[in-house]
């Protein structure tokens, strides 16, 4: 009876060997990182089920046998002395007997199904483990592969980085001296411009200011000599009145004193005609008569060669007045040319001048506006460099940001159809 129960009792443990193994896939289980235990697939899980089934369906036949075997409480007092052999039946023991062997034929199926069951999933875990072993030392491999060709991407970056700076800075220095150099330049040329401007107008000023004080010079000459002329007209036209009007007198007074003697003359001799038939002493008279008309006739000769004089002194003194009012009126228009000529020079001059200071101001107006052109574009490139460096900046941060550093980790496993553990292990 007691070799009955023994395997009875060794039948509904498990082996120390099953032990065994459990807690070292227990150990190797939690050794595993990141890693969690392995859950029954759909399958496994319904055959403890089935267990409990074929257990269920076995019970009404046992059931009918249960009433005649022992209890387990008398059997241990029986094992242990408590109760006495003669008060239990044989038959109920034989009972007990048979009970135990087939719950323990059927804890053994049992106890090899999960040796089974475990062994597959001994071999499952080492096949799991060595994957993941293989799948994390390949993932290391590519994070480290990824990491090192992100880091050489970078290096290449901060290179291209500094040689960009570096060529920037060198036309950034290249176009400051560039720039600065045409603008001295141009400063020069403005200088220059506005000095040889200034120069040439204050040379232009002078050399109308001497011009316009000989023009001033000669009209006023000009004035004076006609005011002299003009003048010297007036006495000679006073001096030639008075001397007419002294000729005429004397003319007149000539030509009375001729008339008079003329009537005297006539006179005389209309008493000689008379007195022809008178005495001998009449001769001497004749002979005076014929004298006094010879006289007459030298006087009156000699009248009309003063006359003469006279007539061709006048007509030389209006020829010399003609002579002066000629003179006169080529002084007068001669200074009317010399004024409408200074007129025309100072209008001339006037629109040099003009011009000059409109090529001087069109001069400036270009050259502000080529340095505003050079400053705006100075700053033009400083702006779209600094935008430039600021965007090259942020995408080297974004790289930085985006690599990470290599972490120890477990990759999940793809879950397929064929491998239910592995599809558990995948949605765990």
């Amino acid at each position: 009876m007691s070799g009955g129960t023994s395997p009875s009792v060794d039948s509904s443990s498990p082996s120390p060997s099953c032990h065994g193994d459990q807690r070292n896939a227990a150990n190797e289980g939690q050794r595993l990182k990141h890693t969690r235990r392995p859950r029954a697939s759909r399958e496994e899980v319904e055959r403890p089920g089935s267990l409990t089934f074929q257990s269920s369906q076995g019970s009404p036949q046992m059931s009918e046998t249960m009433s005649d075997v022992i209890s387990d409480a008398k059997l241990v007092s029986l094992n242990e002395g408590r109760t006495p052999r003669s008060s239990v039946d044989y038959d109920q023991l034989l009972s007990k007997a048979a009970a135990l062997l087939k719950e323990k034929n059927e804890r053994e199926e049992e106890v090899a199904t999960l040796r089974a069951r475990n062994d597959s999933l001994l071999e499952l875990n080492r096949t799991i483990r060595e994957k993941s072993v293989r799948l994390h030392a390949k993932a290391e491999q590519e994070e480290e592969f990824i990491s090192n060709m992100l880091l050489k991407r970078i290096q290449k970056l901060k290179n291209d980085k500094e040689a960009i700076a570096l060529k920037y800075e060198q036309e950034e220095e290249f176009l400051t001296n560039d720039l600065t150099r045409k603008l001295s330049q141009l400063q020069n040329e403005r200088d220059e411009l506005a000095g040889r401007a200034k120069a040439e107008q204050s040379c232009v000023v002078d050399t109308l200011l001497v011009k316009i004080r000989k023009l001033e010079a000669e009209i006023n000459a000009n004035h004076v000599a006609l005011e002299q002329l003009r003048r010297e007209k007036v006495d000679l036209e006073n001096a030639l009145e008075h001397e007419q009007e002294q000729l005429f007198n004397t003319l007149g007074k000539r030509m009375d004193q001729l008339e008079a003697e003329k009537r005297r003359m006539q006179a005389r001799l209309d008493q000689a005609s008379v007195s022809e038939d008178q005495s001998p002493a009449s001769s001497n008279s004749e002979v005076f008569g014929c004298a006094h008309e010879d006289n007459g006739e030298r006087r009156s000769s000699r009248a009309e060669i003063e006359a003469r004089k006279l007539r061709e002194e006048c007509s030389r003194l209006r020829a010399v007045i003609a002579t002066q009012k000629s003179t006169i009126t080529n002084l007068q228009q001669q200074m009317n040319a010399q004024e409408s000529k200074y007129v025309a020079g100072l209008l001339a001059v006037r629109e040099k001048s003009a011009e000059t200071r409109a090529d001087i101001r069109r001069a400036r107006i270009s050259l502000e506006g080529n340095l505003t052109k050079c400053l705006d574009a100075c700053r033009a490139f400083a702006n779209s460099q600094t935008a430039r460096e600021s965007d090259e900046d942020k995408r080297i941060d974004v790289l930085l940001s985006r690599i990470s550093v290599p972490k120890s980790g477990t990759p999940t496993l793809i879950p397929t159809a064929n491998n239910p553990v592995i599809a558990t292990l995948s949605r765990c």
